[in-house]
């Protein structure tokens, strides 16, 4: 799995059903070299959830536009990923 693999700090349930997510939508190459995976890898469960909303947009003729799908998604992936991350 490549969230565990990337990953070198232990992940709640909640944080890796996120990142699971995240990857399968984004790749395993996007996640690794990720600002998200230095935080997460840092200590900083937090602030690597928070970076998921980050990841909104697409590009659409040539420009990097947020569409709806994307930022709902990624709102739910953060709140999945808070709700344990919190608790630490």
């Amino acid at each position: 799995m490549a969230v565990t693999r990337i990953v070198k700090v232990p992940l709640s349930p909640g944080e890796k059903l996120a990142y699971t997510d995240f990857v399968f939508n984004e790749g395993s190459g996007n996640f690794a070299s990720s600002t998200l995976v230095r935080k997460l890898n840092a200590g900083d469960h937090a602030g690597a959830c928070n970076e998921l909303s980050r990841w909104d947009k697409a590009e659409v003729e040539g420009e990097a536009v947020a569409l709806a799908g994307l930022t709902k998604r990624r709102a739910a992936e953060r709140l999945v990923c808070l709700g344990d991350a919190a608790a630490r």
